[in-house]
């Protein structure tokens, strides 16, 4: 690869967080589209429920007789009569969204906790770029998706002893120019991961602009049975946070975004991989945001076993020892 090709893949790569139009959230489904119409559905049984912005209830006759209600929910819109996440927070504010809003719009630093996260492969303009969707809550705990851009995904191959960098490198370059358009390679120093050594050795790092790009890269380098490093195929989004120092379930603070606020259901941030960090010490924000509301654990988590059911609604399973 000349070095002209290695400046424009860097500034594709740097550039793509300020000029690009990457998704706010996740690919928008059908039922997330402001002109999607609800359907209603029969089922064999003759009820109704509604798949879209809305549910109503249905009349649910268990074995013993007795009637209830039961709720069948597919949209993402708020069910009449029952409190909204928005009702819960304005019962709780403590005037904290009256702060938030007011660092939204002077587009200031706000803190972020991340909960859960995905990647993807997303095309921007022209070429894919991987994704990182954080999802988590504000300091007012509403709900907030934050889409972090510009990540470099990359895995190492390790230089033979017997060998020479450049000459090395002129023979994976060769690899992989039959193998996929955009990459980036640079010599590095490092630690072996595996065993003990008291001195690092040689390493190129391959860069990929999408995961598919490094999958195919990575797949050419072991077919000729040399040695890789941070070559993880599966769980590629795990990997990527760990690099970045990416805090999930801990605060972190977000700058530089673009935003948008979805009319009921959640904010939306797209921001740089560097504008991103964690929050080390909660006292260095605690000017600008209550150490008090910083130091609240906002996370729910709930687990279940699909292996455990009941027969009746509202009744516990019974567990026989077999």
């Amino acid at each position: 690869m000349t070095t002209q090709n290695i400046q424009n893949f860097q500034e594709t790569i740097d550039h793509v967080s300020a000029e690009s139009e990457a998704p706010l959230s996740r690919p928008e489904s059908p039922e997330n589209s402001e002109n999607f119409e609800p359907e209603i559905v029969e089922e064999n049984n003759g009820a109704f429920y509604h798949w879209g912005s809305k549910a109503f209830p249905q009349l649910q006759i268990s074995e013993n007789g007795k009637t209830s209600q039961l709720f069948r929910y597919f949209g993402e819109d708020y069910l009449t009569g029952l409190p909204t996440r928005d009702n819960i927070v304005a019962e709780n504010d403590e005037c904290l969204s009256v702060i938030l809003n007011n660092a939204l719009d002077k587009r200031e630093e706000i803190p972020f906790m991340a909960v859960d996260f995905e990647g993807s492969s997303e095309k921007i303009g022209k070429k894919n770029h991987y994704i990182l969707h954080l999802y988590g809550s504000l300091i007012n705990s509403q709900k907030a998706v934050v889409t972090l851009t510009g990540i470099q995904i990359f895995f190492d191959i390790l230089v033979p002893d017997n060998e020479s960098v450049d000459g090395f490198k002129i023979r994976i370059d060769e690899i992989l120019c039959n193998t996929v358009n955009n990459y980036k390679i640079e010599h590095i120093n490092a630690f072996p991961l595996q065993g003990y050594h008291i001195e690092k050795k040689s390493y190129l790092r391959i860069f990929t602009l999408g995961s598919g790009d490094r999958k195919k890269a990575l797949q050419a380098i072991q077919d000729k049975n040399f040695e890789t490093a941070l070559d993880d195929m599966f769980s590629f989004h795990c990997k990527i946070a760990r690099e970045n120092g990416i805090a999930i379930s801990g605060w972190s603070i977000i700058s530089k975004y673009r935003y948008k606020k979805h009319s009921h259901y959640t904010h939306d941030f797209q921001v740089s991989i560097n504008d991103f960090r964690p929050v080390e010490d909660l006292k260095i924000i605690s000017d600008r945001f209550p150490i008090s509301a910083l130091m609240r654990d906002r996370t729910l988590i709930l687990t279940w076993d699909i292996e455990i059911q009941s027969r009746e609604l509202g009744e516990f399973a019974e567990i026989h020892d077999e």
